[in-house]
Protein backbone atom coordinates (compact mmCIF):
# COMPACT_ATOMS: atom_id res chain seq x y z
CA UNK A 1 0.00 0.00 0.00
CA UNK A 2 1.34 3.57 -0.93
CA UNK A 3 0.17 6.81 0.41
CA UNK A 4 0.50 10.41 -0.48
CA UNK A 5 -1.03 14.02 1.64
CA UNK A 6 -2.03 17.00 0.57
CA UNK A 7 -3.69 19.84 1.53
CA UNK A 8 -7.58 19.73 1.80
CA UNK A 9 -8.92 22.77 3.24
CA UNK A 10 -9.09 24.62 6.42
CA UNK A 11 -11.60 24.68 9.41
CA UNK A 12 -13.55 27.36 10.57
CA UNK A 13 -11.15 27.69 13.72
CA UNK A 14 -8.02 27.53 11.47
CA UNK A 15 -7.10 23.96 11.60
CA UNK A 16 -5.27 22.68 8.47
CA UNK A 17 -7.58 19.71 7.13
CA UNK A 18 -4.95 16.80 4.80
CA UNK A 19 -6.14 14.57 2.30
CA UNK A 20 -3.80 11.27 2.91
CA UNK A 21 -4.74 9.38 -0.79
CA UNK A 22 -4.47 5.75 -0.38
CA UNK A 23 -3.52 2.89 -2.88
CA UNK A 24 -3.33 -0.86 -3.00
CA UNK A 25 -5.50 -3.91 -3.50
CA UNK A 26 -6.74 -2.61 -6.53
CA UNK A 27 -9.16 0.39 -4.36
CA UNK A 28 -7.80 3.95 -4.32
CA UNK A 29 -8.95 5.34 -1.17
CA UNK A 30 -8.95 9.71 0.09
CA UNK A 31 -9.12 9.82 3.72
CA UNK A 32 -9.05 13.32 5.56
CA UNK A 33 -7.40 14.55 9.24
CA UNK A 34 -10.62 15.80 10.14
CA UNK A 35 -12.93 12.96 11.26
CA UNK A 36 -10.89 10.37 9.80
CA UNK A 37 -13.54 10.63 6.76
CA UNK A 38 -12.79 8.97 3.87
CA UNK A 39 -13.56 11.62 1.16
CA UNK A 40 -13.66 9.28 -1.56
CA UNK A 41 -13.20 5.60 -2.98
CA UNK A 42 -12.58 3.59 -6.38
CA UNK A 43 -12.29 0.34 -7.66
CA UNK A 44 -10.49 -0.62 -10.43
CA UNK A 45 -11.82 -1.34 -13.37
CA UNK A 46 -15.16 0.45 -12.03
CA UNK A 47 -15.42 4.74 -12.91
CA UNK A 48 -17.64 5.85 -10.48
CA UNK A 49 -16.88 6.25 -6.80
CA UNK A 50 -18.04 3.85 -4.42
CA UNK A 51 -18.75 5.95 -1.64
CA UNK A 52 -20.28 9.42 -1.34
CA UNK A 53 -18.59 12.80 -0.96
CA UNK A 54 -17.45 16.11 -1.56
CA UNK A 55 -14.87 17.41 -3.68
CA UNK A 56 -13.94 20.40 -1.17
CA UNK A 57 -13.38 20.52 1.79
CA UNK A 58 -16.15 23.51 2.60
CA UNK A 59 -19.23 21.66 2.15
CA UNK A 60 -18.60 19.12 4.67
CA UNK A 61 -19.13 20.98 7.89
CA UNK A 62 -22.42 22.86 6.41
CA UNK A 63 -23.98 20.13 3.94
CA UNK A 64 -22.78 16.29 5.44
CA UNK A 65 -24.84 13.69 7.03
CA UNK A 66 -21.60 12.39 8.38
CA UNK A 67 -20.72 11.45 5.07
CA UNK A 68 -17.14 8.58 5.27
CA UNK A 69 -16.59 9.85 8.86
CA UNK A 70 -16.23 7.79 12.34
CA UNK A 71 -18.36 8.94 14.80
CA UNK A 72 -18.14 8.47 18.22
CA UNK A 73 -17.26 8.26 21.11
CA UNK A 74 -20.79 6.28 20.94
CA UNK A 75 -22.03 5.84 17.58
CA UNK A 76 -25.87 6.10 16.80
CA UNK A 77 -27.48 6.98 19.89
CA UNK A 78 -27.57 7.38 23.70
CA UNK A 79 -31.17 8.25 24.55
CA UNK A 80 -30.74 12.37 25.49
CA UNK A 81 -26.78 12.20 25.51
CA UNK A 82 -28.24 10.20 29.49
CA UNK A 83 -27.39 7.45 31.55
CA UNK A 84 -26.50 5.55 34.69
CA UNK A 85 -23.52 4.21 35.05
CA UNK A 86 -22.15 2.71 38.38
CA UNK A 87 -24.78 4.42 40.12
CA UNK A 88 -24.28 7.32 38.97
CA UNK A 89 -26.00 9.70 36.17
CA UNK A 90 -23.60 11.01 33.70
CA UNK A 91 -24.42 13.49 30.57
CA UNK A 92 -21.67 13.33 28.41
CA UNK A 93 -18.25 14.81 27.62
CA UNK A 94 -13.16 12.17 26.97
CA UNK A 95 -11.95 9.18 25.17
CA UNK A 96 -8.73 9.02 22.74
CA UNK A 97 -9.54 6.84 19.99
CA UNK A 98 -7.55 5.79 16.70
CA UNK A 99 -9.00 4.96 13.37
CA UNK A 100 -6.55 3.07 11.25
CA UNK A 101 -7.20 2.49 7.67
CA UNK A 102 -5.37 -0.08 5.35
CA UNK A 103 -6.10 -1.32 1.59
CA UNK A 104 -5.37 -5.15 1.38
CA UNK A 105 -4.98 -7.97 -1.20
CA UNK A 106 -8.06 -8.37 -3.22
CA UNK A 107 -10.09 -5.29 -2.77
CA UNK A 108 -9.84 -5.15 1.04
CA UNK A 109 -10.74 -1.54 2.55
CA UNK A 110 -9.50 -2.60 6.71
CA UNK A 111 -10.71 -0.02 9.44
CA UNK A 112 -9.81 -0.50 12.64
CA UNK A 113 -10.93 1.57 15.81
CA UNK A 114 -8.46 1.40 18.82
CA UNK A 115 -10.04 3.31 21.98
CA UNK A 116 -8.76 3.79 25.81
CA UNK A 117 -9.71 5.60 28.26
CA UNK A 118 -9.18 7.57 31.51
CA UNK A 119 -12.68 6.77 33.29
CA UNK A 120 -15.40 4.50 32.43
CA UNK A 121 -17.31 5.73 29.27
CA UNK A 122 -19.31 3.79 26.68
CA UNK A 123 -17.32 3.16 23.45
CA UNK A 124 -18.90 2.32 19.91
CA UNK A 125 -16.63 3.79 16.88
CA UNK A 126 -18.59 3.04 13.74
CA UNK A 127 -17.80 4.15 9.99
CA UNK A 128 -20.28 6.39 8.66
CA UNK A 129 -19.83 5.84 4.60
CA UNK A 130 -22.95 5.77 2.41
CA UNK A 131 -21.99 3.24 -0.69
CA UNK A 132 -23.38 3.06 -3.99
CA UNK A 133 -21.85 0.58 -6.23
CA UNK A 134 -22.96 1.59 -9.25
CA UNK A 135 -23.59 5.39 -9.47
CA UNK A 136 -26.81 5.55 -10.18
CA UNK A 137 -29.52 8.44 -8.71
CA UNK A 138 -30.42 5.93 -5.95
CA UNK A 139 -29.48 2.72 -4.40
CA UNK A 140 -32.57 0.91 -4.18
CA UNK A 141 -31.57 -0.91 -7.64
CA UNK A 142 -28.95 -3.02 -5.11
CA UNK A 143 -29.45 -6.23 -3.61
CA UNK A 144 -28.64 -7.07 0.12
CA UNK A 145 -27.83 -9.79 2.73
CA UNK A 146 -27.75 -8.92 6.37
CA UNK A 147 -27.16 -12.53 8.37
CA UNK A 148 -29.25 -11.41 11.42
CA UNK A 149 -32.56 -13.25 13.23
CA UNK A 150 -33.60 -9.91 14.76
CA UNK A 151 -33.67 -5.88 14.38
CA UNK A 152 -34.26 -3.31 16.77
CA UNK A 153 -37.39 -1.45 16.22
CA UNK A 154 -37.63 1.90 17.76
CA UNK A 155 -39.52 4.81 18.60
CA UNK A 156 -40.32 8.23 17.10
CA UNK A 157 -36.78 9.76 18.33
CA UNK A 158 -35.42 6.68 16.20
CA UNK A 159 -34.08 5.41 19.43
CA UNK A 160 -34.16 1.36 20.04
CA UNK A 161 -37.47 0.55 22.20
CA UNK A 162 -35.58 -2.36 23.79
CA UNK A 163 -37.71 -5.28 22.01
CA UNK A 164 -35.63 -7.37 19.71
CA UNK A 165 -37.97 -8.59 16.86
CA UNK A 166 -37.61 -11.43 14.88
CA UNK A 167 -36.98 -10.33 11.37
CA UNK A 168 -39.38 -13.71 9.71
CA UNK A 169 -42.55 -12.43 8.49
CA UNK A 170 -41.13 -8.43 7.88
CA UNK A 171 -39.59 -6.17 5.51
CA UNK A 172 -36.37 -6.89 7.73
CA UNK A 173 -35.78 -10.20 6.54
CA UNK A 174 -32.56 -9.83 4.71
CA UNK A 175 -31.37 -13.53 5.49
CA UNK A 176 -31.53 -14.69 1.68
CA UNK A 177 -30.08 -11.59 -0.89
CA UNK A 178 -32.73 -9.99 -1.94
CA UNK A 179 -33.83 -6.24 -3.42
CA UNK A 180 -33.23 -3.11 -0.72
CA UNK A 181 -36.12 -1.84 -2.51
CA UNK A 182 -39.06 -2.97 -0.43
CA UNK A 183 -42.33 -1.42 -0.18
CA UNK A 184 -45.01 -1.33 2.38
CA UNK A 185 -48.42 0.44 2.12
CA UNK A 186 -47.39 2.14 -1.07
CA UNK A 187 -44.24 3.11 0.10
CA UNK A 188 -40.68 2.61 0.25
CA UNK A 189 -39.61 1.10 3.95
CA UNK A 190 -37.68 3.78 5.43
CA UNK A 191 -34.54 1.20 7.15
CA UNK A 192 -32.51 3.15 9.58
CA UNK A 193 -31.94 0.46 12.13
CA UNK A 194 -29.42 -2.11 13.93
CA UNK A 195 -29.59 -5.74 12.51
CA UNK A 196 -28.76 -7.78 15.46
CA UNK A 197 -25.85 -10.32 14.60
CA UNK A 198 -24.78 -11.28 17.98
CA UNK A 199 -24.56 -10.89 21.53
CA UNK A 200 -21.07 -10.05 22.07
CA UNK A 201 -18.12 -9.24 19.94
CA UNK A 202 -16.83 -12.35 17.60
CA UNK A 203 -13.60 -13.05 15.28
CA UNK A 204 -14.12 -11.19 12.34
CA UNK A 205 -16.54 -12.65 10.19
CA UNK A 206 -18.92 -12.19 7.04
CA UNK A 207 -22.19 -10.39 7.57
CA UNK A 208 -23.30 -8.64 5.41
CA UNK A 209 -23.17 -8.54 1.22
CA UNK A 210 -24.45 -5.75 -1.25
CA UNK A 211 -24.23 -6.07 -4.87
CA UNK A 212 -25.24 -4.00 -7.92
CA UNK A 213 -26.49 -6.34 -10.98
CA UNK A 214 -26.29 -2.73 -13.05
CA UNK A 215 -22.22 -2.67 -12.59
CA UNK A 216 -21.48 -5.98 -11.25
CA UNK A 217 -19.83 -4.66 -8.25
CA UNK A 218 -20.31 -6.29 -4.99
CA UNK A 219 -18.95 -5.56 -1.12
CA UNK A 220 -18.81 -8.07 1.70
CA UNK A 221 -19.11 -6.80 5.17
CA UNK A 222 -16.54 -8.72 7.71
CA UNK A 223 -16.97 -7.48 11.14
CA UNK A 224 -15.53 -8.27 14.64
CA UNK A 225 -19.23 -6.17 15.84
CA UNK A 226 -22.29 -7.64 17.54
CA UNK A 227 -24.49 -5.48 14.94
CA UNK A 228 -24.89 -3.73 11.52
CA UNK A 229 -27.12 -0.61 11.52
CA UNK A 230 -28.57 -0.56 7.83
CA UNK A 231 -29.65 2.78 6.76
CA UNK A 232 -30.78 3.09 3.78
CA UNK A 233 -30.27 7.21 3.38
CA UNK A 234 -34.23 8.59 3.07
CA UNK A 235 -32.81 11.44 4.26
CA UNK A 236 -30.07 12.61 2.32
CA UNK A 237 -30.51 15.86 -0.10
CA UNK A 238 -27.41 17.61 -0.35
CA UNK A 239 -27.31 21.28 -2.11
CA UNK A 240 -24.58 20.98 -3.25
CA UNK A 241 -22.58 19.01 -5.71
CA UNK A 242 -20.87 15.88 -4.66
CA UNK A 243 -18.24 13.47 -6.64
CA UNK A 244 -17.89 13.85 -10.38
CA UNK A 245 -20.49 16.44 -9.89
CA UNK A 246 -23.35 14.27 -9.14
CA UNK A 247 -26.89 15.59 -6.76
CA UNK A 248 -27.31 13.50 -3.75
CA UNK A 249 -30.95 12.84 -2.83
CA UNK A 250 -32.82 10.44 -0.89
CA UNK A 251 -31.68 7.08 -0.89
CA UNK A 252 -28.33 8.43 -3.40
CA UNK A 253 -26.35 5.97 -0.83
CA UNK A 254 -26.74 3.44 2.40
CA UNK A 255 -25.16 2.76 4.94
CA UNK A 256 -23.70 -0.59 6.79
CA UNK A 257 -22.41 0.70 10.10
CA UNK A 258 -20.80 -2.25 12.40
CA UNK A 259 -21.61 -1.55 15.85
CA UNK A 260 -22.58 -2.65 19.61
CA UNK A 261 -26.56 -2.11 19.56
CA UNK A 262 -27.49 1.43 19.75
CA UNK A 263 -28.33 2.54 23.09
CA UNK A 264 -27.11 -0.48 24.46
CA UNK A 265 -25.55 1.75 27.82
CA UNK A 266 -29.09 2.07 28.74
CA UNK A 267 -30.60 -1.76 28.18
CA UNK A 268 -28.58 -4.29 30.34
CA UNK A 269 -30.10 -6.98 28.40
CA UNK A 270 -28.05 -5.32 24.95
CA UNK A 271 -24.37 -5.85 24.60
CA UNK A 272 -22.03 -4.65 26.92
CA UNK A 273 -20.65 -1.26 25.63
CA UNK A 274 -18.96 0.31 28.58
CA UNK A 275 -14.69 0.76 28.11
CA UNK A 276 -12.78 0.78 31.24
CA UNK A 277 -9.26 2.42 32.51
CA UNK A 278 -6.79 -0.01 31.88
CA UNK A 279 -8.14 -1.80 28.62
CA UNK A 280 -8.10 -0.94 25.12
CA UNK A 281 -10.78 -1.58 23.10
CA UNK A 282 -10.49 -2.98 19.18
CA UNK A 283 -13.19 -2.62 16.79
CA UNK A 284 -12.40 -4.45 13.01
CA UNK A 285 -14.20 -4.21 10.22
CA UNK A 286 -13.19 -4.93 6.27
CA UNK A 287 -14.88 -3.86 3.59
CA UNK A 288 -14.50 -5.87 0.71
CA UNK A 289 -15.21 -4.88 -2.93
CA UNK A 290 -15.12 -6.64 -6.21
CA UNK A 291 -16.45 -6.60 -9.54
CA UNK A 292 -17.60 -9.08 -12.45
Amino acid sequence: MSSEREIFGTTASGETVYRVELRGGGLRAKVLTWGSVIQDLRLDGHAPPLVLGFESFEPYPLHSPYFGASPGRNANRIANGRFMLDGHEVQLDHCEITATYHLRDDGVLSVIYDSTTDAPTPVNVCQHSYFNLDGRDDALGHDLMIAADHYLPTNEAQVPTGELRPVVGTPFDFRQMSPMKRVENGEQVLFDHNFCLSRARMPKRPVALARSLNSGVTLEVRTSEPGVQFYAGFKVNAPVPGLDGRRYGPFAGFCLETQVWPDAVNHADFPPSILRPGETLRQETDYVFSKS
